[in-house]
């Protein structure tokens, strides 16, 4: 861009120069174009220059820069507690914060696990058991497995992480031996990942099973 005549050119040296010029108060036109230098808007003789607007300031030497701050995210706070929002799931809350709904249960002493109120304070621990993910979990062993009379320990891991995920539907329990409590909280676990009909049956599929992360008994 030209200006008035002069050539639109970067100061010749360092920018300290320029500003140096600037303050000798000299605003001559022969003298800036003497010195290789730009006008600044309020150096150019006359009332009738043109004003440049928008200028992007992140090309001008030594012009200082900050890095952002990150901000803290969710209802987070710095005394270890969580608030709950609308929208909230326990489960979803233990994720986010790389627990378990069963350390949250118990840190809060929860009775039940699928009922939060909005502003309720939650209380997070950073030595809560690790998420089922970070641990050895059980291979699907099909569903053949789970039948009446079936009595095994992958059994009784699976109903503890149902009822970790808000879908025990127990009297007693649960144990080792397959029953219709395992069945019907097995259900609403599929229920819970969007199953429906059939495929919500209560009787373990491969992918509702990875997303439940059995622990190895």
């Amino acid at each position: 861009m030209r200006a008035h005549g002069i050539p639109d050119v970067w100061p010749a040296g360092k920018p300290a120069a320029t500003a140096a010029a600037v303050a000798s108060g000299s605003r001559s036109r022969s003298t800036w174009q003497s010195r290789g230098g730009h006008f600044g808007h309020c150096h150019v003789p006359g009332n009738s220059h043109w004003d440049p607007g928008a200028i992007d300031t992140d090309i001008v030497p030594g012009k200082a820069t900050s890095t952002p701050t990150p901000s803290t995210g969710g209802g987070t706070s710095s005394s270890g507690t969580y608030v709950v929002k609308k929208g909230d799931t326990l489960s979803s809350i233990a994720s986010a914060h790389k627990t378990t709904v069963a350390a949250l249960v118990k840190l809060n002493s929860l009775k039940d696990a699928n009922k939060l109120s909005v502003g309720q304070k939650l209380k997070l621990s950073s030595a809560a058991a690790p998420k089922p993910s970070a641990q050895p979990l059980e291979p699907f062993p099909g569903a053949g497995f789970f039948h009446g009379g079936r009595h095994s320990p992958i059994v009784t891991a699976m109903g503890r992480r149902l009822v970790a995920e808000g879908c025990g539907r127990y009297a007693t329990g649960p144990g080792p031996n397959w029953t219709n409590s395992d069945k019907s909280s097995y259900a609403a676990w599929q229920r819970k990942l969007g199953y429906t009909g059939a495929a919500a049956d209560g009787i373990p599929g491969a992918k509702s099973w990875a997303a439940l992360k059995v622990p190895k008994s």
